[in-house]
């Protein structure tokens, strides 16, 4: 199988035939030798959470070394103060 090379003022595009097309607009380059390797690059997924404990059940799955972090300290029950103006 054979592919087209065009010139191009930046280097040069390859138009590759269908039967080798990728999805997405990018794809990974390789140079072994001689030969150039491309390789389909896995879409970026945007990770939208409804709330904060999907937040946290995401966090505890994918970084599961955060768990041995330290607590931090928080502050105590907010202080009232009666003060008399009169």
């Amino acid at each position: 199988m054979r592919a087209k090379l065009i010139e191009h003022k930046d280097g040069q595009i390859v138009l590759l035939p269908k039967a080798l097309e990728f999805e997405g607009n990018e794809v990974e380059i390789e140079k072994r030798g001689d030969e150039v390797i491309l390789k389909p690059l896995k879409p970026i997924k945007k990770r939208r959470f409804a709330s904060l404990n999907d937040v946290a059940k995401y966090m505890r799955e994918n970084y599961p070394e955060g768990a041995d972090f330290p607590d931090i300290e928080r502050p105590g029950p907010k202080q009232t103060r009666e003060i008399n103006l009169d």
